[in-house]
C-alpha cells in the first residue's frame, strides 16, 4: 500500500462498494425492476438501504474528485496524469472483461450473456450507442457497470485540460464549466428540445458532474485552501440544483450522509477510525476490481450455489459469492501489480 494512500478514503470505497453490491444483488435482478434472476426473489427489496444501495457510485463520484484533483497536482503534464490514469485503470478493465465475458458466456439468463463484440464499447471505455450507430447492432458493455467509466474518463479528460490551462483557477473554472452544462440540461428538459435533450445525459453527465465537483470542494477544504465567498456559494447553489435530478426523499437522505462522512473527515477523522480495520481497508483498496466483478458475475454466482447447495439462505448463495469475487479480485490485482504496471510505467511513463 502507498504511503501516501488515505486509508479512511479506502474505507468510504468500502461503503460505496458495500452498497452496490447489495443493490446488485437483492434489488436489480428481482421484480418490479427486471426478471427475477435471483432465487430468493424480491425477498429483501424492501430494505432501505439495499433500495438505495446504487447510490454507492455517487459516493465513488464524490471520492474520484478528491483524489483526481490531489493527482493533478502531483502531475507535470497533462500527458503525465492520461497515461497514469490509462495505466491504473485499462489493465484491470482488460483483465476482468476477459474474466467476466469466460464466465457469463455459460449463463443460463440471456440477458447477462455477453457477445464478443461487447469488448469494443467496453475496452474502448466509449457510449455503446456509438456503435449501435456505426453497425447497426445491439452492441452494450460486457456488463452494465462499466458505463461509470464513461463518467470518470470524462472527468478526467474536462478536468485535466482545465487544471493545466491555468492551474491557480483550476476549481473556480471547473465550478464555471459544471454549471454552464447543468444549466444547460435544465434549458433543454424546460424548453423540450429532442435533438439536444437525447445527447447531453449522456455525453456530458450533467447529473454527475456535481459529485465530482464536491470532491475537489472537499480536497480544498482537507488541505486548508483558502477559497472565496462565490465558490462556496456556488457550491452549494449546484448542489441545490442538483436536487432537481433526485427523484426520491430517500436519494437526497444518502447524498447529505455523504457529505457528512466527508465532512467529518476532514475536520473530525477520528470519529472514524472504525474504518480502519484490516478487513474494511482491504475491500477498499481492490473496490474497482471488485466494481468490474461483482454485478452479472455475482447473479451467475448465487444461482450456481443456489443449485449447488439446494437452498436459497444467504450464507450458502451471497456470502460465498462474495468470497469468490473477492479472492478473484485480490489475485488478478496482485498479478496485475506485479506484472503489468511495473513495466507499463517503464514504458509509458519515461518520456511523460
Amino acid at each position: 500500500m502507498s504511503k501516501n494512500r488515505i486509508t479512511t478514503l479506502d474505507g468510504f470505497r468500502c461503503l460505496a462498494i458495500i452498497g452496490v453490491i447489495l443493490y446488485h444483488f437483492f434489488i436489480l435482478f428481482a421484480k418490479p425492476f427486471s426478471t427475477d434472476y435471483y432465487p430468493y426473489h424480491n425477498k429483501y427489496s424492501n430494505i432501505f438501504f439495499f433500495r438505495y444501495g446504487y447510490l454507492g457510485v455517487q459516493f465513488f463520484f464524490i471520492i474520484s474528485g478528491f483524489v483526481i484533483f490531489m493527482t493533478l497536482k502531483n502531475c507535470k503534464n497533462i500527458k503525465e496524469f492520461l497515461l497514469k490514469r490509462f495505466i491504473r485503470l485499462w489493465p484491470t478493465l482488460l483483465f476482468f472483461s476477459i474474466l467476466n465475458y469466460a464466465f457469463l458466456s455459460f449463463s443460463p439468463y440471456e440477458a447477462i450473456t455477453p457477445q464478443p463484440v461487447y469488448f469494443l464499447p467496453t475496452l474502448t471505455i466509449t457510449e455503446p450507442r456509438i456503435w449501435w450507430k456505426i453497425f447497426g447492432w445491439d452492441i452494450k458493455f460486457i456488463d452494465g457497470v462499466e458505463w461509470t467509466l464513461l463518467c470518470e474518463v470524462y472527468f478526467y479528460l474536462v478536468s485535466s485540460v482545465i487544471f493545466f490551462l491555468n492551474k491557480k483557477r483550476f476549481f473556480q473554472n471547473w465550478l464555471l464549466y459544471s454549471s454552464f452544462i447543468v444549466l444547460l440540461h435544465l434549458a433543454i428538459i424546460a424548453f423540450k428540445i429532442p435533438r439536444l435533450g437525447n445527447y447531453v445525459p449522456w455525453l456530458l453527465f450533467p447529473s454527475y458532474l456535481m459529485f465530482f465537483s464536491l470532491g475537489i470542494y472537499f480536497y480544498c477544504l482537507f488541505t486548508k485552501q483558502r477559497l472565496s465567498l462565490s465558490i462556496h456559494v456556488a457550491v452549494i447553489l449546484l448542489f441545490v440544483i442538483q436536487l432537481v435530478f433526485m427523484q426520491k426523499p430517500g436519494e437526497i437522505a444518502f447524498i447529505l450522509s455523504f457529505i457528512i462522512l466527508f465532512l467529518i473527515f476532514i475536520y473530525k477523522n477520528s470519529w472514524l477510525n472504525f474504518l480502519s480495520s484490516k478487513a474494511i481497508i482491504t475491500v477498499g483498496i481492490y473496490s474497482y476490481s471488485i466494481y468490474l466483478f461483482h454485478n452479472n458475475i455475482g447473479v451467475l454466482l448465487i444461482h450456481s450455489f443456489s443449485k449447488i447447495f439446494k437452498s436459497t439462505a444467504l450464507y450458502l448463495t451471497v456470502l460465498p459469492a462474495c468470497i469468490v469475487i473477492l479472492i478473484t479480485c485480490m489475485t488478478v490485482e496482485k498479478i496485475i501489480n506485479k506484472f503489468i504496471h511495473p513495466p507499463l510505467r517503464a514504458i509509458l511513463l519515461k518520456k511523460a
